[in-house]
């Protein structure tokens, strides 16, 4: 059942928030508890992708407040199955099994306070703005204030209304999830609607509105690859998610993380199953300039001809690889999933309210 509120879908990718941080006893949630403090109708989505069992300890840290909180698993995904975090999947996700008019999608490593979520709110209910809270304080010199409308990159933390990220159908699940350019073709894609609809206005950022990062440590989620998507490009060099990820999950289980979080979180989000770059530079930015809202459609046989044939830059590492070919390849074995608007009606049709611990993928895995 739809709700006139914000939900905040927070997309939980990594395995510690903190340098202490002791997953297994759930104190990555306590950076959020905040939120519960808001006085605005709101609802907390949780979408867990690195400990997909973790409903108890949400349930502690969030439930003593007013808000409604849910609690699912990311869907399958065939990126996710391999290691890479993929978080449009999971930002996907949580608009599925949201119910409110205004969405935020929040990282896990950012202290969303109460405060923030009312302005946010209050600002959206009275004429339908989108204030949007930043983190980076030198955006903000202290001699600016009052809004500012702003367009472009704001890392970390996208708002829309639920018409706008239905116009848009959702984020492009093409990108593999390495750290890239589907965050950039996201806020594209936004602007440009934005700019354009009758009605709605450019994003404003508001001095003082602020969730700023917590002291995080990117990790590896701990669990096996559900299915072995890898096996059909034998080619590819994934042999190092294999390898180190078994390592991860053996000194994991012994409680004795001898292995380097930040070096695997570094190495994992540098490496791309094909390049992120060129196909914003090769398929998004085309359609974006023949005026197309909606980039999360199929790649046409010519897009995937531009793309074999072009590069992003002769100095692209993964460009450059040997496996050039299978990662063309790849598009057409491991499509991206462009049916957001049309899960999102049938889940409301199906479960309205959802329970606040729900796996709408069940049966899927």
């Amino acid at each position: 059942m739809l709700f006139d509120g914000i939900s905040i879908i927070v997309t939980l990718g990594f395995v510690n928030q903190n340098n202490e941080g002791r997953p297994e006893l759930g104190d990555e949630f306590d950076h959020l508890a905040d939120i519960c403090s808001a006085q605005a109708p709101v609802e907390v989505v949780v979408v867990d992708r690195a400990w997909p069992n973790r409903w108890s300890r949400v349930l502690r840290v969030l439930g003593a407040g007013p808000a409604r909180i849910k609690y699912v698993p990311c869907k399958p995904s065939p990126f996710i199955d391999i290691g890479y975090r993929a978080v449009n999947a999971m930002r996907n996700t949580g608009a599925i099994v949201a119910s409110g008019s205004l969405f935020a999608f929040v990282d896990d490593f950012f202290l969303v306070d109460g405060a923030g979520v009312d302005a946010c709110w209050e600002a959206f209910a009275q004429n339908g703005r989108i204030l949007c809270p930043v983190h980076r304080p030198h955006l903000w010199p202290s001699e600016k204030l009052g809004e500012q409308v702003f367009s472009g990159h704001n890392p970390g933390i996208y708002m829309c209304s639920r018409t706008q990220f239905e116009a848009l159908s959702g984020f492009s699940e093409h990108f593999d999830g390495a750290h890239g350019e589907a965050d950039t073709e996201w806020e594209n894609r936004l602007d440009r609607l934005l700019d354009t609809t009758p009605g709605w206005g450019l994003r404003l950022r508001k001095h003082g509105l602020m969730w700023r990062r917590t002291h995080h440590v990117n990790g590896v989620p701990p669990q096996r690859r559900q299915y072995p998507w890898s096996d059909r490009f034998p080619e590819l060099n994934l042999s190092f998610l294999a390898e180190e990820g078994q390592e991860w999950l053996f000194q994991l289980l012994k409680r004795e993380p001898a292995v380097s979080l930040n070096d695997y979180g570094k190495k994992l989000g540098s490496e791309s199953l094909r390049c992120n770059r060129a196909f914003y530079e090769h398929v998004c930015v085309p359609r974006l300039k023949a005026g197309e809202f909606n980039t999360t459609t199929e790649l046409t046989d010519q897009e995937v001809e531009r793309l074999r044939t072009n590069t992003c830059s002769h100095h692209c590492g993964v460009c450059q690889r040997e496996d050039r070919e299978c990662q063309i390849q790849s598009y057409f074995t491991m499509p991206a999933d462009n049916r957001v608007v049309e899960q999102m009606a049938r889940y409301q049709e199906r479960h309205g309210q959802a329970e606040p611990c729900h796996d709408p993928w069940a049966g899927l895995r």
